[in-house]
């Protein structure tokens, strides 16, 4: 039955049909709780429609289910730089690295969080990873040239400013 429920919800997500997803996958929660995919899932459908607070809360359900799963650290990431905690958003991601460091998307996404965060060299070494493991995402180098701009335009503003 869990199951059924979880394959709905997937046709309802791929439909972007985010609420009637989140009822059918709270069916599949409330005959299983212990299945972090239906949390991670709901989650999903939370953060699509801006319910980022809810979609933490399933996410953070999800990782004391499953402690080992990188894309659910990821999306717990994601959900903290759409709330703009950049710091707690860099912490998800460093934890989805250290769970799997071969995925680019991973990178990326903690290279916009640095870049937020106003860490540019940081963001710029994140993008160099990105780009290592995914050469074709042209989006990466166009996030890598802004961070090396604006790391230049601060390098020029500081040296103007220590010459008087």
């Amino acid at each position: 039955m869990t199951e059924t429920y979880l394959e709905i919800g997937d046709y309802f997500m791929e439909r972007d049909w985010y609420q009637p997803a989140i009822k059918i996958i709270s069916k599949a929660i409330e005959v299983n709780p212990n299945i972090a995919v239906a949390y991670e899932r709901r989650g999903l459908a939370y953060g699509h429609l801006c319910e980022y607070e809810n979609a933490i809360t399933d996410f953070m359900i999800a990782i004391k289910i499953n402690p080992t799963c990188a894309g659910t650290f990821c999306n717990l990431g994601l959900a903290h730089y759409k709330l703009w905690c950049f710091d707690e958003a860099i912490k998800y991601y460093n934890k989805a690295i250290t769970l799997d460091p071969t995925v680019s998307l991973f990178y990326l996404n903690r290279g916009l969080a640095f870049y937020n965060a106003g860490q540019y060299k940081k963001a710029i070494t994140d993008y160099n990873k990105a780009i290592k493991l995914k050469t074709s995402d042209s989006l990466v180098y166009t996030y890598r040239g802004e961070a090396l701009a604006d790391l230049g335009k601060i390098v020029r503003l500081l040296q103007t400013m220590t010459k008087h």
